[in-house]
């Protein structure tokens, strides 16, 4: 099992903020509704997504657990369809 670099990191959490409108559509939540479920306000959920605010490592994890992110999610979100990924994002939750 891979260790998540601090590169990849980061670039995981911009790419499930520039995607994150995309996947509350899908699931036909608003920034409200998300914000609720994960401890943030409509603000900062807007902020995220319009990249004038960063997403924390804790909060990506909190919105991946919502989104009940699996590994069919982490290849459509991260072109990447190893079980490492998913591996990585379980030892992280844990920590």
């Amino acid at each position: 099992m891979r260790e998540l670099t601090p590169e990849k990191q980061n670039e995981m959490m911009e790419v499930l903020a520039k995607r994150l409108p995309l996947i509350r559509k899908e699931m036909n939540i608003s920034q409200t509704e998300l914000g609720e479920k994960v401890g943030l306000s409509r603000q900062t959920i807007s902020s995220i997504e319009r990249g004038t605010a960063a997403l924390s490592w804790n909060n990506y994890l909190a919105i991946m657990m919502f989104i009940n992110a699996n590994k069919d999610r982490c290849k459509t979100l991260f072109n990447d369809d190893s079980q490492d990924l998913i591996d990585a994002l379980a030892v992280a939750v844990r920590k």
